[in-house]
């Protein structure tokens, strides 16, 4: 299974992606890849990009993901105790992250990197990413226990 998928990621990273399907289909693909091998906890950032491409909202994650940090990093901010974790949790989101581990994967697999190498080539994915997520919100919540004294708030990003 693992050498099909690698398979199929060969050809649709033969050229730069022209559509959001392919887009969605490499993330789709490149996330089972990692299912397969138990890889997720080398990638965190490109599995955080590849469950974005799926889902209507995300509102749901596991311990210890990284959208579970950002969301204890925000409710600090409700404290005024954030500082520089508010700068490292948006780091996170910074599409030069995706592009390392995405680079990392790609290198990993034997896989083409022009994706990531080519500027343009990147460029087009991103546009192409965005369109797809922007109607897809992250959504935080402040989880912290009912005794707090801060209300319950909840954010889109």
């Amino acid at each position: 299974m693992k050498n099909e998928i690698i398979h199929k990621l060969h050809a649709v990273l033969a050229g730069p992606l022209e559509t959001e399907a392919e887009v969605v289909y490499l993330l789709v693909e490149i996330r089972k890849y990692l299912d397969h091998v138990r890889g997720t906890q080398h990638f965190p950032v490109l599995k955080m990009y590849c469950n974005w491409v799926v889902h209507i909202s995300t509102d749901r994650y596991g311990r210890g993901s990284i959208l579970e940090s950002m969301d204890n990093v925000l409710a600090l901010n409700s404290t005024g105790e954030f500082g520089a974790g508010l700068q490292e949790a948006f780091d996170i989101f910074s599409f030069d992250r995706l592009r390392n581990e995405l680079n990392q994967f790609l290198q990993l697999n034997s896989l083409p990197t022009n994706l990531v190498d080519d500027s343009a080539w990147w460029g087009q994915f991103l546009h192409l990413y965005v369109n797809v997520v922007s109607q897809c919100p992250l959504v935080f919540k402040d989880q912290r226990p009912s005794g707090c004294r801060f209300a319950a708030t909840q954010s889109r990003i």
